[in-house]
C-alpha cells in the first residue's frame, strides 16, 4: 500500500508539471542553464539542557566528552560547565557535534548536593563522580536532554566494565537492563526532590518513581541499622551506599544483575520513602506493583538497535500483545477471562460474608449455652443474646422444653429496604401502634436453627436449618430507621430446610473447637434474591487466645460449597471454596464473637473453583479499620499470591494487592469529594498468558488521586521488548509510552498528533484520532 501510494502521488506530479506549459506551436529555443553551485550545509548548533542531582548538585563541575566508535572516551572534555547554585540544572553548547557522550558531574570545595532526610544541602565529596550518557544522530534536534543521577551513573558504569567499554551494544543492554530494573529510563527521567514543593506537582510517574528511589539512598546513607557498611559523614556515607549497591551491578554473560542484599536495601528504603509523608511529597504512596529493584538479574539484548527499527518493534509489540488479548477476551466458550471470573467468584465466594460468620457465631453460642445449663444441673440461663459489634445483637438462642431438648437460635431479621415499594392498606394495628393507610412494602430476611443433643452429650449435635424470606409492611422515621414493622398476614415464604451435624469442645467458658458436615440454608443478596439455595460445609477451626496481643486466633481448615436449584428443581454447583491447613482468621474479640467490625487478620489458602473459572493461592487481609463515621469497617492490605485459570487454561500466576490508606479520615456517612475520598490503590505481577504471543512479564499499579481521578503505570516485557506505559493522572492526562531501549511517546488526551523520539531525535509521529504511527522514512503502522 506505501508504494502505491507513493507511485500515484508521483504520477499526479508529473501530471501537473506535463500540464502546466502554454500553446504556441514555434520552438522556443532552451537556453543554456548556469551551473549553480552546491551550498555547503549550515552547521547545526546543539544546546543540552538538564538536571544534575543525587538531591539536586549545586554548583558542580559538569564535563562533557565524546566516545569513539570503539567505547572509548575522549581525554579531554569537548565542553565544560557548571551547575546552577539554586535547582542543579546546567545548560552547555555541543555544536554540531553527534555521536555517543558522556556526561560527567564532579565536585570541588563549592559544590553541595541536598539531603532529603535532614533537608539539608551536605557537601558533594571530591571523590564523588557520576555520569550520564548522551547519543546525539544527525537528526537531532537543537535542544536536548540530559539527566545526571547515580542512576545514570549505574547505566554507564554497567556499559563500561563490560568487555569492549562504551561499543553501542553495551551502552544498549545496559539502557534496556537498568530501565527494566528501575522501573524508568534514568536518561530520560528529570530528577525531582520528593520532599520538595515541586514533586507535589509532579504527573510523570518515572519522575515520582525516580525521586523516591534517588531519597531511598540518602534514607540508607542516614540510617545507622543498614548493613552495607557505610560510615562518616552523611555526605561520605552516601557515595558509600552508591557505590555498595548500584555501583556494583554489572552485566556479564548477557544478564545485568545486582546483589540481592543491596536490591533488598533500596527497595526496603524507598517503601520507607514512599510512605513517609515529611520525604515524600509525591502522589505514589506505595511501591507495591512497581518492578524497581525487585529483580537481583535481568535477562538483556546485546545489539543496538537503530532508532526507526527500534521505534518499529516498540508500536509491533504493543498492536500485537493489544489485539492478541482483545482477541483472547472475545473468543472461546468461557469469554472474557476477567469477566467470567468475576461473575464466578461473585457466587462462589459469597458464602464467605456476615451472614455465614453470624451463623456460626450463634450455632457456636447456641451449644455453649446447652452444655453450660446441663453442666450447671440443668439449671441457670435458658436464653442469651449474641454479641455482635459496637454493642449490637446479631441474633438468639434459646432452650427449648424441661427437660431441654432442642436448643432454637435465629439471627436478627433484616428487612430487604431495596425492594421497597409503596402500597396503600389499611389502616390496622399491632399492638405497637397504628400504621396508616400507605405503608411501604419489603422483605423481612432470617434464619433459623434448631439443634437436637445427641443422647447423653452436650458437644455433638444434629441440627435443621431454615431460611426465612417474609413478605413485610414498615414506616421509617425520620431518621430513615425502619419502625412499625409488621409480618403480611404471617405467610412465609420458605427455603427448603437443611440438615447436619456439629460437635464442638469447650472449657467451662470458652469454645476450643468446632466441626461442622452439613449444610447452611438459602442466602439472600440486599434485594432479597436467592444467592443461594443451599451452602454445603464441612469445616472445622479451633479458636486459641493470644494473650500476647489480645486476639483470638482462629484456625480453619475445610471446604464450603454454593448451590442453587435449576429449572428441574436438582442442586446445580455454583462452585467451592477448599481452605488448607494452616489458614487462620484472628479477631479482638476474645470471647468467641465472630463480628465482622472485630477482624483484625485473615490468612487463607485457598482453591476457589468456579463454574468456568478458578483461582488457588493465598490470600493475606491485614490492618482493618472503621471509617471517620463508624459505618464502614474493611482491611487496609489485601493480598493474592497464586494463579488464575479460566477453563482448562491458566492466564495469570503471580501478585494482586489491594490497599486503603487513611481510611480512619474517610467519612462514609458523608458526601464523596476530592478531600473526602477512599484512597484506594491496587497492583499485580506476574505472568499473563495470552493465546497466540508470548507470555508477558507485567507489572501494573493504579492509585486513586482524586475522588473521581486515578493514574497507573505499567511495564511489560514480551521476550524481546521491554515497554513502560503509564498516566498522569492529572487532565487533561498525558500518557507515556517508553522501551527500555530508549524510545519515547508522550501525548496529551487532547493533543490530535504527538512525536515519537529516540537518540535526541525524531523517528516518527502519532495521531491519536487515526492511531497511524506514521514513521520518518515514508512508512506507517495502525495501532487500531
Amino acid at each position: 500500500m506505501k508504494f502505491t501510494q507513493l507511485a500515484l502521488s508521483c504520477a499526479i506530479s508529473a501530471a501537473l508539471a506535463a500540464c502546466g506549459g502554454g500553446g504556441s506551436s514555434t520552438p522556443t529555443p532552451t537556453p543554456t542553464p548556469t551551473p549553480t553551485p552546491t551550498p555547503t550545509p549550515t552547521p547545526v548548533a546543539r544546546t543540552l539542557d538538564g538536571v544534575a542531582a543525587k538531591g539536586l548538585i549545586k554548583n558542580g563541575i559538569v564535563k562533557v566528552y565524546a566516545v569513539s566508535a570503539a567505547g572509548v572516551k575522549g581525554t579531554d572534555p569537548l565542553v565544560t560547565g557548571r551547575t546552577s547554585s539554586v535547582d542543579g540544572s546546567y545548560s552547555v553548547n555541543l555544536g554540531s557535534n553527534t555521536g555517543l557522550f558522556t556526561v560527567e558531574v564532579s565536585a570541588d570545595a563549592t559544590t553541595t548536593m541536598a539531603d532529603e532526610v535532614s533537608g539539608a544541602d551536605i557537601a558533594m565529596p571530591l571523590s564523588m563522580t557520576m555520569r550520564s550518557l548522551v547519543q546525539l544522530d544527525s537528526a537531532a534536534a537543537t535542544s536536548i536532554k540530559g539527566y545526571v543521577t547515580p542512576f545514570t551513573d549505574m547505566l554507564v558504569n554497567v556499559a563500561s566494565k563490560s568487555s569492549g567499554g562504551l561499543t553501542s551494544a553495551n551502552v544498549a543492554s545496559a539502557q534496556n537492563g537498568v530501565t527494566t530494573m528501575l522501573g524508568f529510563n534514568p536518561l530520560l527521567t528529570k530528577p525531582v526532590m520528593s520532599n520538595s514543593a515541586a514533586a507535589a506537582a509532579v504527573t510523570d510517574m518515572s519522575e515520582k518513581l525516580q525521586s523516591i528511589s534517588l531519597a531511598a539512598l540518602s534514607r540508607l546513607a542516614n540510617d545507622s541499622s543498614n548493613t552495607l557498611g557505610c560510615a562518616g559523614t552523611v555526605s561520605e556515607k552516601v557515595a558509600c551506599v552508591v557505590s555498595a549497591t548500584i555501583g556494583a551491578a554489572e552485566l556479564k554473560d548477557g544478564h545485568l544483575s545486582i546483589s540481592l542484599a543491596a536490591q533488598g536495601a533500596i527497595r526496603d528504603a524507598a517503601e520507607r520513602v514512599a510512605a513517609n509523608k515529611l520525604l515524600n511529597k509525591t502522589t505514589l504512596t506505595t511501591l507495591t506493583g512497581a518492578t524497581t529493584f525487585t529483580q537481583a538479574n535481568i535477562t538483556v539484548g546485546a545489539v543496538e538497535v537503530a532508532p526507526l527499527v527500534a521505534a518499529k518493534a516498540m508500536f509491533t509489540s504493543l498492536r500485537s500483545n493489544a489485539n492478541a488479548w482483545q482477541a483472547s477476551l472475545q473468543s472461546g466458550a468461557v469469554g472474557n477471562p476477567f469477566d467470567t471470573m468475576s461473575s464466578d467468584f461473585a457466587k462462589t465466594i459469597a458464602p464467605l460474608d456476615q451472614d455465614l460468620m453470624d451463623w456460626i457465631d450463634i450455632t457456636r453460642q447456641g451449644m455453649q449455652l446447652y452444655k453450660s445449663f446441663v453442666d450447671a444441673g440443668n439449671k441457670g440461663v435458658r436464653v442469651v443474646d449474641v454479641a455482635g459489634a459496637y454493642g449490637t445483637t446479631v441474633g438468639s438462642c434459646s432452650l427449648q422444653g424441661s427437660p431441654v431438648r432442642a436448643i432454637y437460635c435465629y439471627t436478627n431479621e433484616r428487612v430487604a429496604l431495596p425492594t421497597q415499594t409503596r402500597e396503600a392498606r389499611a389502616a390496622f394495628t399491632d399492638g405497637q401502634g397504628l400504621h396508616p393507610a400507605t405503608t411501604l412494602k419489603g422483605t423481612m430476611l432470617m434464619h433459623d436453627l434448631t439443634l437436637t443433643p445427641a443422647t447423653g452429650s452436650t458437644t455433638s449435635f444434629a441440627y435443621s436449618a431454615d431460611a426465612n424470606a417474609i413478605p413485610t409492611y414498615f414506616n421509617r422515621d425520620s431518621a430513615g430507621r425502619v419502625v412499625d414493622e409488621v409480618y403480611a398476614d404471617r405467610s412465609l415464604i420458605l427455603s427448603n430446610p437443611v440438615t447436619g451435624n456439629i460437635a464442638f469442645a469447650s472449657t467451662a467458658t470458652a469454645t476450643n473447637s468446632i466441626t461442622i458436615d452439613g449444610d447452611m440454608p438459602a442466602r439472600f443478596d440486599a434485594n432479597g434474591a436467592y444467592l443461594s439455595d443451599k451452602t454445603h460445609l464441612k469445616i472445622s477451626y479451633l479458636p486459641v487466645v493470644d494473650a500476647a496481643s489480645s486476639t483470638l486466633k482462629y484456625a480453619f481448615s475445610g471446604d464450603i460449597g454454593a448451590f442453587k436449584k435449576n429449572a428441574a428443581g436438582a442442586y446445580v454447583s455454583m462452585g467451592s471454596i477448599a481452605i488448607g491447613a494452616g489458614s487462620f482468621l484472628r479477631t479482638a474479640d476474645t470471647s468467641g464473637g465472630l463480628a465482622r467490625r472485630s477482624l483484625k487478620e485473615l490468612n487463607f489458602s485457598v482453591l476457589v473453583t468456579g463454574i468456568d473459572s478458578k483461582f488457588a493461592g493465598t490470600l493475606t487481609m491485614n490492618n482493618f479499620s472503621a471509617d471517620l463515621s463508624g459505618n464502614d469497617y474493611t482491611a487496609a492490605d489485601v493480598k493474592f499470591v497464586g494463579s488464575f485459570s479460566n477453563g482448562a487454561s491458566e492466564f495469570f500466576n503471580g501478585t494482586l494487592t489491594s490497599k486503603v490508606t487513611d481510611f480512619a479520615l474517610y467519612d462514609g456517612a458523608a458526601m464523596e469529594s476530592d478531600s473526602n475520598f477512599i484512597k484506594r490503590s491496587g497492583s499485580f505481577v506476574g505472568l499473563l498468558h495470552i493465546a497466540g504471543r508470548p507470555d508477558l512479564r507485567l507489572s501494573m499499579s493504579a492509585i486513586q488521586l482524586t475522588s473521581s481521578a486515578g493514574s497507573f503505570s505499567a511495564q511489560y516485557e514480551d521476550g524481546t521488548n521491554t515497554l513502560l506505559i503509564s498516566d498522569s493522572g492529572a487532565l487533561p492526562k498525558v500518557i507515556s509510552i517508553t522501551s527500555a531501549d530508549g524510545v519515547s511517546l508522550q501525548f496529551k488526551e487532547t493533543d490530535d498528533a504527538s512525536d515519537v523520539f529516540k537518540n535526541g531525535g525524531k523517528v516518527a509521529s502519532y495521531n491519536r484520532l487515526t492511531g497511524i504511527i506514521s514513521y520518518t522514512d515514508g512508512s506507517f503502522t495502525s495501532l487500531k
